[in-house]
């Protein structure tokens, strides 16, 4: 269970490092105009820590990580992870490539869990 819990936080600290890879390349004005209004005060004192945040809790992908954790904890086998289907992914726009590494990724789970 250990295993399959750092396989997952090493997969969310992967997905945390890509997307603050993909903010140091955006111009901080570009960035500042994806903020809502009420937001910017906050954002402007630590936009790349803000934007992390909201990353964490916004993207479906670590969402679903966060709470297979837990699930793990509980001693349980039947993560959320497991139920994402291909066709779902490509709606959501990711490349076949970052599909495959997914699928991987979840194969890696169900063998640590078997």
């Amino acid at each position: 269970m250990n295993k399959a819990i750092s396989l997952i936080q090493a997969q969310m600290d992967i997905m945390e490092k890509d997307f603050k890879n993909k903010i140091d390349k955006i111009p901080y004005w570009q960035l500042k105009s994806f903020v809502k209004h009420s937001d910017l005060s906050i954002f402007e004192k630590d936009y790349k820590k803000y934007l992390i945040e909201n990353f964490k809790n916004t993207d479906f992908l670590y969402q679903i990580l966060k709470e297979d954790i837990l699930i793990i904890k509980n001693n349980s086998k039947e993560l959320k992870i497991f139920s994402i289907k291909d066709r779902f992914l490509e709606a959501k726009g990711y490349s076949s490539e970052k599909i495959d590494n997914i699928f991987n990724f979840i194969d890696k789970i169900k063998s640590v869990l078997n």
